[in-house]
């Protein structure tokens, strides 16, 4: 039974999960930027830790979490992929999130969160009690797919949308020669980073079924916002995986030197 857990970072995610742990009778200890994770962990033992922090901090936390807590990490971030996490020797639950939410507004639900791992019954009574959709995975072939699926979705919105702005049933409408482009590109990225972690090298994607459920998750929320903040950072991002997989991105690239 999991009784305490430590989130780290309180942004708009973590503490919705925050608030839905302290629901079901959870103790929370919140973990605030520039706190030392470590000593958190340590001081306070926790059942799990949440790690709700953005992209760009996720290795630097990963890396300073005690080895007793490295088999109780819960990921939820955008962007995730394998080596991420098993460069620093976890075995965390991963939480693919299909919501948006904004400060003072209700979450905005696109498909059923996808819950995978040991701390899944956790975050699905979590997510009940905060009336989110949800459903539970197993298996690596399956969570390989959640993944990528998640990764094509928000980085093919917001990359796409650095030229075009908009909504989403736009990219399959008037923009999505472009889109398909770009999700064209994405996808080697996608294979080579699977391929470079050991656990998953063997994986074999369904593009066709990626694709299916690519645009199901599109038409799932039309109206959404193709591009925000984020977008230019996830760009430069996902140019550094390229060049470090030695994955070619003439489009991308293209893109980059639009919005410089």
């Amino acid at each position: 039974m999991t009784e305490h857990v430590v989130v780290v970072g309180m942004g708009q995610l973590g503490a919705l999960f925050s608030e839905g742990f302290l629901r079901t009778g959870r103790s929370v200890t919140p973990v605030l930027r520039g706190g030392d994770v470590r000593a958190m962990c340590e001081r306070s033992k926790p059942d799990a830790v949440l790690v709700a922090t953005g992209e760009d901090d996720l290795d630097d936390v990963l890396r300073r979490l005690p080895p007793f807590a490295r088999g109780r990490a819960v990921l939820i971030q955008n962007e995730l992929r394998p080596e991420k996490w098993q460069k620093h020797k976890l075995d965390p639950t991963i939480c693919v999130v299909w919501f948006e939410k904004r400060k003072g507004k209700a979450p905005s639900i696109v498909l059923p969160t996808v819950l995978y791992g040991k701390h899944a019954a956790l975050l699905d009574e979590t997510l009940g009690v905060l009336e989110l959709p949800r459903r539970t995975i197993e298996g690596r072939q399956e969570l390989a797919h959640e993944l990528v699926l998640k990764n094509l979705y928000i980085l093919g919105l917001n990359l796409t949308g650095l030229r075009t702005g908009g909504v989403a049933k736009d990219l399959l409408g008037k923009h999505q020669e472009l889109f398909l482009s770009v999700v064209a590109e994405l996808l080697p990225i996608e294979k080579a980073a699977l391929c470079e972690t050991p656990s998953f090298s063997g994986t074999r994607l369904d593009e066709g079924r990626l694709l299916e459920d690519l645009e199901g998750a599109i038409l799932a929320d039309p109206d959404h916002t193709c591009s925000g903040r984020s977008a230019p950072r996830r760009l430069t991002r996902t140019l550094e995986n390229a060049a470090r997989l030695a994955v070619k991105t003439p489009i991308l690239t293209r893109l980059a030197e639009e919005t410089k």
